[in-house]
Protein backbone atom coordinates (compact mmCIF):
# COMPACT_ATOMS: atom_id res chain seq x y z
CA UNK A 1 0.00 0.00 0.00
CA UNK A 2 1.30 3.44 -0.94
CA UNK A 3 1.19 6.26 1.46
CA UNK A 4 -1.33 8.67 0.91
CA UNK A 5 0.40 11.48 1.65
CA UNK A 6 2.64 11.56 -1.70
CA UNK A 7 1.79 13.40 -4.43
CA UNK A 8 0.40 12.14 -7.43
CA UNK A 9 2.29 13.40 -10.09
CA UNK A 10 4.49 11.66 -13.14
CA UNK A 11 6.18 14.84 -14.08
CA UNK A 12 9.86 14.45 -15.33
CA UNK A 13 11.13 16.55 -12.69
CA UNK A 14 13.81 14.96 -10.56
CA UNK A 15 13.74 16.91 -6.83
CA UNK A 16 17.20 17.21 -5.25
CA UNK A 17 17.36 18.30 -1.23
CA UNK A 18 20.17 18.93 0.55
CA UNK A 19 19.07 18.07 4.19
CA UNK A 20 22.58 18.82 6.26
CA UNK A 21 24.41 21.60 7.57
CA UNK A 22 27.84 20.34 8.89
CA UNK A 23 29.90 17.57 8.82
CA UNK A 24 30.98 14.36 10.73
CA UNK A 25 31.24 14.78 14.64
CA UNK A 26 30.05 18.60 14.61
CA UNK A 27 26.18 18.29 15.24
CA UNK A 28 26.69 16.36 18.31
CA UNK A 29 29.37 17.62 20.27
CA UNK A 30 27.08 19.54 22.93
CA UNK A 31 28.75 22.94 22.62
CA UNK A 32 27.66 25.93 21.64
CA UNK A 33 24.74 26.91 18.93
CA UNK A 34 25.88 24.80 16.08
CA UNK A 35 22.75 23.55 13.81
CA UNK A 36 22.31 19.65 12.59
CA UNK A 37 24.01 17.23 10.26
CA UNK A 38 21.95 15.22 7.88
CA UNK A 39 21.52 13.50 4.71
CA UNK A 40 19.63 14.16 0.90
CA UNK A 41 16.97 13.56 -0.25
CA UNK A 42 15.95 12.30 -4.03
CA UNK A 43 12.47 12.43 -5.36
CA UNK A 44 11.21 10.82 -8.84
CA UNK A 45 8.27 9.81 -10.30
CA UNK A 46 6.40 9.85 -6.98
CA UNK A 47 9.31 7.87 -5.13
CA UNK A 48 11.42 9.10 -2.39
CA UNK A 49 14.41 7.80 -1.91
CA UNK A 50 16.95 9.12 0.82
CA UNK A 51 20.60 9.17 0.76
CA UNK A 52 22.61 8.90 4.26
CA UNK A 53 20.15 9.70 6.54
CA UNK A 54 23.04 10.81 9.58
CA UNK A 55 22.40 13.34 12.58
CA UNK A 56 18.97 15.19 12.72
CA UNK A 57 17.74 14.03 9.22
CA UNK A 58 14.38 13.24 10.54
CA UNK A 59 14.02 16.65 12.13
CA UNK A 60 14.99 17.80 8.94
CA UNK A 61 12.65 15.65 6.56
CA UNK A 62 9.55 16.88 8.98
CA UNK A 63 10.19 20.27 8.02
CA UNK A 64 9.66 19.83 4.21
CA UNK A 65 7.24 18.67 4.93
CA UNK A 66 7.45 15.02 4.63
CA UNK A 67 6.99 11.61 6.95
CA UNK A 68 8.83 8.28 7.50
CA UNK A 69 5.61 7.41 5.34
CA UNK A 70 6.75 8.81 2.47
CA UNK A 71 10.05 7.33 2.30
CA UNK A 72 10.68 4.68 -0.48
CA UNK A 73 14.05 3.65 -0.18
CA UNK A 74 17.45 4.44 2.22
CA UNK A 75 20.79 4.31 0.91
CA UNK A 76 23.83 4.13 2.49
CA UNK A 77 27.17 5.23 0.65
CA UNK A 78 29.46 3.88 3.83
CA UNK A 79 29.59 2.69 7.80
CA UNK A 80 30.30 6.55 9.56
CA UNK A 81 27.54 7.54 11.94
CA UNK A 82 26.90 10.72 10.42
CA UNK A 83 25.74 8.96 7.34
CA UNK A 84 23.67 6.40 8.84
CA UNK A 85 22.69 7.76 12.55
CA UNK A 86 19.03 8.02 12.37
CA UNK A 87 18.50 4.28 10.18
CA UNK A 88 17.72 2.94 13.24
CA UNK A 89 15.03 5.29 14.01
CA UNK A 90 13.18 5.22 10.78
CA UNK A 91 12.79 1.55 11.02
CA UNK A 92 11.28 1.52 14.12
CA UNK A 93 9.04 4.08 13.00
CA UNK A 94 7.76 2.56 9.63
CA UNK A 95 7.53 -0.53 12.55
CA UNK A 96 5.00 1.18 14.58
CA UNK A 97 3.40 2.98 10.95
CA UNK A 98 2.52 -0.17 9.78
CA UNK A 99 1.22 -2.18 13.19
CA UNK A 100 -0.90 0.96 13.66
CA UNK A 101 -2.28 0.63 10.10
CA UNK A 102 -2.85 -2.96 10.05
CA UNK A 103 -4.73 -2.78 12.97
CA UNK A 104 -7.15 0.15 11.91
CA UNK A 105 -7.40 -1.47 7.71
CA UNK A 106 -5.77 -4.77 8.04
CA UNK A 107 -3.05 -3.30 5.44
CA UNK A 108 0.39 -2.51 5.36
CA UNK A 109 2.68 -0.34 3.61
CA UNK A 110 5.14 -1.71 0.95
CA UNK A 111 7.88 -2.77 2.22
CA UNK A 112 11.22 -0.51 2.64
CA UNK A 113 14.12 -0.49 -0.14
CA UNK A 114 17.37 -0.57 1.68
CA UNK A 115 20.63 -0.46 -0.34
CA UNK A 116 23.67 -0.43 1.51
CA UNK A 117 27.47 -0.33 1.39
CA UNK A 118 29.17 -3.79 2.11
CA UNK A 119 30.10 -2.81 6.17
CA UNK A 120 26.67 -0.99 6.42
CA UNK A 121 25.13 -4.55 5.35
CA UNK A 122 27.13 -6.41 7.73
CA UNK A 123 25.93 -4.49 10.25
CA UNK A 124 22.37 -4.34 9.74
CA UNK A 125 21.30 -7.57 8.59
CA UNK A 126 21.28 -9.38 11.91
CA UNK A 127 19.33 -6.69 13.37
CA UNK A 128 16.72 -7.17 10.57
CA UNK A 129 16.69 -10.79 10.49
CA UNK A 130 16.08 -10.74 13.99
CA UNK A 131 12.91 -8.26 13.74
CA UNK A 132 11.19 -9.59 10.86
CA UNK A 133 8.89 -7.03 10.93
CA UNK A 134 8.07 -6.57 7.63
CA UNK A 135 9.24 -2.91 6.79
CA UNK A 136 11.89 -4.05 4.95
CA UNK A 137 12.36 -7.69 2.49
CA UNK A 138 15.83 -8.54 3.38
CA UNK A 139 15.95 -10.71 0.65
CA UNK A 140 16.07 -8.11 -1.46
CA UNK A 141 18.26 -5.73 0.35
CA UNK A 142 20.94 -4.14 -2.29
CA UNK A 143 24.60 -4.29 -1.58
CA UNK A 144 26.56 -1.97 -3.07
CA UNK A 145 29.98 -2.55 -4.01
CA UNK A 146 32.82 -0.43 -6.44
CA UNK A 147 32.14 -0.83 -9.81
CA UNK A 148 28.20 -2.34 -9.98
CA UNK A 149 25.44 -1.51 -12.14
CA UNK A 150 22.28 -1.79 -10.15
CA UNK A 151 18.70 -1.96 -11.82
CA UNK A 152 16.10 -0.54 -9.97
CA UNK A 153 13.78 0.01 -13.39
CA UNK A 154 10.94 -1.72 -11.80
CA UNK A 155 10.15 -0.36 -8.93
CA UNK A 156 12.55 3.35 -8.80
CA UNK A 157 12.25 3.80 -12.44
CA UNK A 158 16.27 4.21 -12.25
CA UNK A 159 19.66 2.48 -12.14
CA UNK A 160 22.53 2.99 -9.92
CA UNK A 161 26.25 3.01 -11.03
CA UNK A 162 29.13 3.03 -7.99
CA UNK A 163 32.46 3.56 -7.74
CA UNK A 164 35.10 3.23 -5.08
CA UNK A 165 36.04 6.14 -3.02
CA UNK A 166 39.30 6.36 -1.08
CA UNK A 167 37.39 7.52 2.26
CA UNK A 168 37.37 4.18 4.02
CA UNK A 169 37.22 0.20 2.53
CA UNK A 170 34.07 -0.23 0.98
CA UNK A 171 32.85 3.77 1.09
CA UNK A 172 31.17 4.23 -2.43
CA UNK A 173 30.32 6.98 -4.84
CA UNK A 174 26.97 7.20 -6.54
CA UNK A 175 25.50 7.98 -9.93
CA UNK A 176 21.74 7.70 -10.24
CA UNK A 177 20.48 7.78 -14.37
CA UNK A 178 16.97 8.20 -13.78
CA UNK A 179 14.60 6.53 -16.99
CA UNK A 180 11.27 7.35 -18.52
CA UNK A 181 8.46 5.77 -16.56
CA UNK A 182 6.60 5.07 -19.96
CA UNK A 183 9.93 3.73 -21.41
CA UNK A 184 12.74 1.83 -19.12
CA UNK A 185 14.96 2.11 -21.64
CA UNK A 186 15.02 5.65 -21.95
CA UNK A 187 18.02 7.96 -19.47
CA UNK A 188 16.57 10.98 -19.37
CA UNK A 189 19.09 12.73 -16.50
CA UNK A 190 21.52 11.80 -13.94
CA UNK A 191 22.60 13.11 -10.56
CA UNK A 192 25.92 11.96 -9.16
CA UNK A 193 27.35 12.19 -5.61
CA UNK A 194 30.92 11.67 -4.80
CA UNK A 195 29.99 11.03 -0.51
CA UNK A 196 33.27 11.08 1.28
CA UNK A 197 36.30 11.14 -1.04
CA UNK A 198 39.92 12.60 -1.54
CA UNK A 199 40.80 14.16 -4.61
CA UNK A 200 43.94 11.90 -5.97
CA UNK A 201 45.05 13.21 -9.71
CA UNK A 202 45.12 10.05 -11.40
CA UNK A 203 41.69 9.43 -10.22
CA UNK A 204 38.22 9.23 -12.56
CA UNK A 205 36.29 10.80 -9.99
CA UNK A 206 35.69 13.74 -12.88
CA UNK A 207 35.20 10.87 -15.92
CA UNK A 208 32.38 8.76 -13.56
CA UNK A 209 30.63 12.15 -12.60
CA UNK A 210 31.06 13.75 -16.80
CA UNK A 211 27.40 12.61 -17.71
CA UNK A 212 25.50 14.36 -14.59
CA UNK A 213 23.25 17.19 -14.78
CA UNK A 214 23.62 17.65 -11.33
CA UNK A 215 26.72 16.63 -8.86
CA UNK A 216 27.06 17.02 -5.33
CA UNK A 217 30.02 17.59 -3.74
CA UNK A 218 31.58 16.87 -0.34
CA UNK A 219 34.08 19.48 0.49
CA UNK A 220 35.19 18.71 4.39
CA UNK A 221 36.82 21.99 4.65
CA UNK A 222 39.43 24.17 3.87
CA UNK A 223 42.83 23.23 5.37
CA UNK A 224 43.28 24.05 9.21
CA UNK A 225 46.39 25.93 8.17
CA UNK A 226 45.17 27.65 5.22
CA UNK A 227 41.95 28.96 7.71
CA UNK A 228 44.42 30.28 10.17
CA UNK A 229 46.18 31.97 7.08
CA UNK A 230 42.67 33.73 6.28
CA UNK A 231 41.55 35.11 9.83
CA UNK A 232 45.74 35.68 10.35
CA UNK A 233 44.91 38.77 7.73
CA UNK A 234 43.45 40.49 10.22
CA UNK A 235 45.75 39.63 13.12
CA UNK A 236 45.41 38.68 16.16
CA UNK A 237 47.35 36.77 19.28
CA UNK A 238 45.48 34.04 19.68
CA UNK A 239 45.55 33.10 16.31
CA UNK A 240 49.29 32.98 15.90
CA UNK A 241 49.58 31.11 19.06
CA UNK A 242 47.02 28.50 17.40
CA UNK A 243 49.37 28.25 14.36
CA UNK A 244 52.24 27.44 16.03
CA UNK A 245 51.21 25.10 18.50
CA UNK A 246 49.44 23.23 14.87
CA UNK A 247 53.05 23.72 13.74
CA UNK A 248 54.62 21.85 16.20
CA UNK A 249 51.70 19.11 16.88
CA UNK A 250 52.46 16.89 13.88
CA UNK A 251 48.92 16.32 11.98
CA UNK A 252 46.62 19.66 12.55
CA UNK A 253 43.78 19.05 14.73
CA UNK A 254 41.60 22.30 15.98
CA UNK A 255 40.06 21.97 19.32
CA UNK A 256 36.18 23.76 18.96
CA UNK A 257 36.88 26.91 20.58
CA UNK A 258 39.78 26.98 18.35
CA UNK A 259 37.35 26.76 15.63
CA UNK A 260 34.98 28.68 16.84
CA UNK A 261 37.51 31.76 17.16
CA UNK A 262 39.15 31.21 13.76
CA UNK A 263 35.91 31.67 12.19
CA UNK A 264 35.23 35.10 14.14
CA UNK A 265 38.49 36.23 12.84
CA UNK A 266 37.70 35.44 8.97
CA UNK A 267 34.21 37.29 9.44
CA UNK A 268 36.05 40.11 10.93
CA UNK A 269 38.85 39.82 8.19
CA UNK A 270 36.15 39.83 5.73
CA UNK A 271 34.31 43.21 7.01
CA UNK A 272 37.58 44.90 7.35
CA UNK A 273 39.82 43.96 4.07
CA UNK A 274 36.23 42.94 2.15
CA UNK A 275 34.33 39.77 0.25
CA UNK A 276 36.72 40.31 -2.62
CA UNK A 277 39.85 39.73 -0.78
CA UNK A 278 39.19 36.80 0.69
CA UNK A 279 37.73 34.95 -2.51
CA UNK A 280 40.83 35.90 -4.42
CA UNK A 281 42.89 34.73 -2.05
CA UNK A 282 41.00 31.12 -1.58
CA UNK A 283 41.27 30.65 -5.20
CA UNK A 284 45.09 31.81 -5.38
CA UNK A 285 45.65 29.31 -2.90
CA UNK A 286 45.60 26.13 -5.26
CA UNK A 287 46.64 27.39 -8.14
CA UNK A 288 48.63 24.58 -8.58
CA UNK A 289 48.03 20.77 -7.44
CA UNK A 290 50.90 20.51 -5.50
CA UNK A 291 49.80 23.27 -2.69
CA UNK A 292 46.72 21.45 -2.45
CA UNK A 293 47.76 17.75 -1.69
CA UNK A 294 50.51 18.91 0.88
CA UNK A 295 47.30 20.17 2.94
CA UNK A 296 45.37 17.80 1.87
CA UNK A 297 43.50 15.63 5.33
CA UNK A 298 42.99 12.61 2.37
CA UNK A 299 39.47 12.47 3.74
CA UNK A 300 37.08 14.33 1.43
CA UNK A 301 37.51 16.56 -1.60
CA UNK A 302 38.81 19.79 0.87
CA UNK A 303 38.34 23.30 -1.82
CA UNK A 304 41.35 22.18 -4.09
CA UNK A 305 39.57 18.75 -4.60
CA UNK A 306 36.45 20.48 -5.27
CA UNK A 307 37.64 22.56 -7.49
CA UNK A 308 39.36 20.42 -9.85
CA UNK A 309 36.56 18.37 -10.10
CA UNK A 310 33.75 21.19 -10.95
CA UNK A 311 36.86 22.55 -13.61
CA UNK A 312 36.52 19.93 -15.11
CA UNK A 313 32.99 19.07 -14.87
CA UNK A 314 32.02 22.34 -16.17
CA UNK A 315 34.39 22.29 -19.34
CA UNK A 316 31.27 21.52 -21.92
CA UNK A 317 29.59 25.44 -21.26
CA UNK A 318 26.70 23.91 -23.59
CA UNK A 319 25.51 21.28 -20.96
CA UNK A 320 23.05 22.73 -18.20
CA UNK A 321 24.71 21.68 -15.12
CA UNK A 322 24.28 22.48 -11.30
CA UNK A 323 27.24 21.57 -8.61
CA UNK A 324 26.70 21.50 -5.04
CA UNK A 325 29.19 21.81 -2.08
CA UNK A 326 28.09 20.18 0.69
CA UNK A 327 29.26 18.87 4.13
CA UNK A 328 30.88 21.39 5.19
CA UNK A 329 33.33 21.59 8.38
CA UNK A 330 31.84 23.35 11.11
CA UNK A 331 35.36 26.12 11.54
CA UNK A 332 34.14 27.34 8.19
CA UNK A 333 30.58 28.80 9.80
CA UNK A 334 28.85 31.65 7.82
CA UNK A 335 31.84 32.28 5.75
CA UNK A 336 31.08 28.54 3.94
CA UNK A 337 28.82 30.11 1.16
CA UNK A 338 31.95 32.00 0.28
CA UNK A 339 33.77 28.94 -1.34
CA UNK A 340 30.98 28.57 -3.99
CA UNK A 341 31.12 32.27 -4.97
CA UNK A 342 34.64 31.18 -5.27
CA UNK A 343 34.76 28.53 -7.29
CA UNK A 344 31.84 30.01 -9.24
CA UNK A 345 34.40 32.90 -9.90
CA UNK A 346 36.97 30.84 -10.74
CA UNK A 347 36.20 28.52 -13.66
CA UNK A 348 32.54 30.44 -14.45
CA UNK A 349 33.54 34.03 -14.14
CA UNK A 350 31.06 35.07 -12.14
CA UNK A 351 29.86 34.23 -8.64
CA UNK A 352 26.58 33.00 -9.30
CA UNK A 353 28.05 31.07 -12.24
CA UNK A 354 26.52 31.26 -15.61
CA UNK A 355 23.10 31.03 -17.17
CA UNK A 356 22.65 26.94 -17.24
CA UNK A 357 25.53 26.35 -14.68
CA UNK A 358 25.67 27.14 -11.41
CA UNK A 359 27.51 25.58 -8.36
CA UNK A 360 25.56 26.11 -5.36
CA UNK A 361 26.02 25.91 -1.13
CA UNK A 362 24.07 23.07 -0.05
CA UNK A 363 22.80 23.57 3.16
CA UNK A 364 19.07 22.47 4.55
CA UNK A 365 15.96 23.64 2.74
CA UNK A 366 18.56 24.01 -0.71
CA UNK A 367 15.54 22.22 -3.59
CA UNK A 368 16.62 21.87 -7.16
CA UNK A 369 14.54 21.17 -9.85
CA UNK A 370 16.28 18.88 -12.14
CA UNK A 371 15.01 18.02 -15.49
CA UNK A 372 15.91 17.10 -19.51
CA UNK A 373 16.65 20.32 -21.27
CA UNK A 374 13.76 23.14 -21.55
CA UNK A 375 11.45 21.17 -19.69
CA UNK A 376 11.32 22.85 -16.38
CA UNK A 377 11.55 26.24 -18.44
CA UNK A 378 8.50 25.55 -20.22
CA UNK A 379 6.79 25.11 -16.66
CA UNK A 380 8.11 27.99 -14.94
CA UNK A 381 7.16 30.16 -17.93
CA UNK A 382 3.10 29.06 -17.67
CA UNK A 383 2.97 28.99 -14.08
CA UNK A 384 4.54 32.29 -13.80
CA UNK A 385 6.75 31.01 -11.10
CA UNK A 386 10.01 33.91 -12.50
CA UNK A 387 9.71 37.61 -13.27
CA UNK A 388 8.42 37.97 -16.88
CA UNK A 389 11.74 40.14 -17.78
CA UNK A 390 13.91 36.83 -16.42
CA UNK A 391 11.76 34.16 -17.66
CA UNK A 392 12.08 35.58 -21.35
CA UNK A 393 15.38 36.20 -21.09
CA UNK A 394 15.87 32.52 -19.95
CA UNK A 395 13.16 30.98 -22.00
CA UNK A 396 15.67 28.84 -24.38
CA UNK A 397 18.65 28.39 -22.07
CA UNK A 398 17.61 27.28 -18.47
CA UNK A 399 16.65 23.78 -17.61
CA UNK A 400 17.51 23.41 -13.83
CA UNK A 401 15.93 25.37 -11.19
CA UNK A 402 15.94 26.49 -7.94
CA UNK A 403 13.18 26.49 -5.24
CA UNK A 404 12.96 29.98 -2.92
CA UNK A 405 12.80 29.00 0.80
CA UNK A 406 10.58 32.25 1.57
CA UNK A 407 7.69 31.70 -1.32
CA UNK A 408 8.41 28.52 -2.41
CA UNK A 409 8.67 29.54 -6.05
CA UNK A 410 10.75 27.95 -8.95
CA UNK A 411 13.56 30.10 -10.39
CA UNK A 412 16.49 29.99 -12.85
CA UNK A 413 19.90 29.36 -10.98
CA UNK A 414 21.53 32.50 -11.23
CA UNK A 415 18.40 34.32 -10.03
CA UNK A 416 18.63 32.96 -6.36
CA UNK A 417 20.17 35.01 -3.89
CA UNK A 418 22.79 33.10 -1.00
CA UNK A 419 22.21 34.73 2.02
CA UNK A 420 24.00 33.91 4.94
CA UNK A 421 23.65 35.78 8.33
CA UNK A 422 25.57 35.55 11.31
CA UNK A 423 24.02 34.61 14.78
CA UNK A 424 21.63 32.75 13.09
CA UNK A 425 22.56 29.06 13.30
CA UNK A 426 24.72 30.54 10.19
CA UNK A 427 22.09 28.71 7.53
CA UNK A 428 21.75 29.66 3.98
CA UNK A 429 18.91 31.53 2.57
CA UNK A 430 17.66 30.76 -0.67
CA UNK A 431 15.62 33.61 -2.25
CA UNK A 432 14.50 34.72 -5.71
CA UNK A 433 14.49 38.13 -6.62
CA UNK A 434 10.92 39.26 -5.77
CA UNK A 435 11.79 37.99 -2.23
CA UNK A 436 14.85 39.98 -1.78
CA UNK A 437 13.03 42.97 -3.37
CA UNK A 438 10.39 42.97 -0.83
CA UNK A 439 12.63 42.45 2.17
CA UNK A 440 12.71 45.63 5.02
CA UNK A 441 13.60 42.16 7.56
CA UNK A 442 16.55 39.74 7.22
CA UNK A 443 15.68 37.03 4.73
CA UNK A 444 13.63 33.96 6.50
CA UNK A 445 12.65 30.51 5.11
CA UNK A 446 11.01 27.75 6.74
CA UNK A 447 13.78 25.72 7.65
CA UNK A 448 16.01 27.95 8.60
CA UNK A 449 14.96 27.88 12.25
CA UNK A 450 17.50 24.72 12.69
Amino acid sequence: MRSSSKANTNEEICRLWTLRRWNSFAPRVPVGYRGPGGGYLLQWNNRNLVIDPGFDFLENLYRIPMTVGDIDAILITHGHIDHYADMNIILMMKRERNERLQAQTKEKEDPLRLILSSDMFVQLMPLLRSQDSGVVNVDEVVVLTPDAHIDLRRDMDLTIETFKTEHIPYAVGIVFHLVDPNDCDKELLSVGMTSDSPYEPESDLSRRLSNCEAVVAHLGTVSIKRLLGFAQLRGGKKVAEVFKTLESAGPPVLKREDAKMISQNILEAESTLGVNCIIEELINLYEGAESYYAGCTRSHLEFGGILHLFEELFQDRTKARVGVISEFGEELGSFRHKTSDAINQAILSGERGREKQRVMTGDIGLCLHIAPAGEVCERFQSNGECPGSIARKCAKSVSHLVVCTKCHKAVPLRCIDELCIRHRREGIYYNCPRCVDRETSPPSGPLIAL
